[in-house]
C-alpha cells in the first residue's frame, strides 16, 4: 500500500528556516494540530479546525482522522520536518521531471542529476541548483516541512487562511506540494 502526503513548505526553500516552535505555535493557535502523537517526534493528531484548513477534493474523499485500534499510521495526521541547514530533497514516485523555471523545459534524467549541488538546463543552459526547479507540486525542497500525511496527491489544498496564517507567523511565503511514497 503506498501512502501520499501533502508538504507544506516555506517558499523559498533556499533562505533560512523559520523555528520549528514558530511553525508548531501556528499550527496548534489555528487549530490545525491536535494532540501529540506517540509515533515520533513533532507529530500531532488533526485539530478541532483541520477539515476547516485543508479542502478535500474528489467525489468521494475518505478522511480518517483517528488511529485504528490495531495501531498503524493510516489516518491523517501531522508532523513536522526539520528545520535543516540545507535544503532536503521531499520526492517520491509520483514526482514527476521538473521543468527549467526560466525556459520550461523538463530535465532530462532529473533523478541521476538532483544529487549534484549545481546543473544547467540543457535547453537554455540556465544555472540551477536542484531546489530552484519548478517541481510542479509533485515534490519539491525544503529546510522545514509540515507533513500532513495519508493524503492522496492532489486529493487535498490547504485554504489560503492557512497560507496566511503561516507566512505571518514566521515571515516567509508558504507553498505546498504533494509525494507519494511507495
Amino acid at each position: 500500500m503506498s501512502s501520499g502526503k501533502l508538504i507544506l513548505a516555506p517558499r523559498d526553500p533556499q533562505s533560512a528556516a523559520p523555528s520549528a516552535d514558530s511553525v508548531l505555535q501556528a499550527l496548534a493557535e489555528i487549530g490545525m494540530t491536535g494532540a501529540t502523537l506517540d509515533t515520533g517526534p513533532a507529530s500531532y493528531l488533526a485539530g478541532p479546525r483541520f477539515l476547516e484548513l485543508i479542502s478535500f477534493v474528489g467525489c468521494s474523499a475518505q478522511v480518517e482522522l483517528e488511529p485504528q485500534p490495531a495501531g498503524g499510521q493510516a489516518f491523517c495526521h501531522i508532523r513536522l520536518i526539520g528545520p535543516f541547514d540545507l535544503p532536503l530533497p521531499f520526492l517520491g514516485r509520483n514526482t514527476a521531471a521538473p521543468r527549467c523555471p526560466r525556459c520550461g523545459a523538463p530535465v532530462a534524467a532529473w533523478r541521476t542529476r538532483i544529487e549534484k549541488s549545481h546543473l544547467s538546463c540543457e535547453r537554455c543552459g540556465e544555472a540551477l541548483t536542484p531546489s530552484e526547479l519548478n517541481w510542479r507540486r509533485s515534490g519539491g525542497f525544503a529546510r522545514i516541512a509540515v507533513e500532513v500525511h495519508n493524503v492522496f496527491p492532489s486529493e487535498a489544498v490547504p485554504v489560503p487562511e492557512l497560507m496566511k496564517h503561516l507566512a505571518q507567523a514566521t515571515a516567509r511565503d508558504w507553498s505546498y506540494f504533494y509525494v507519494q511514497n511507495e
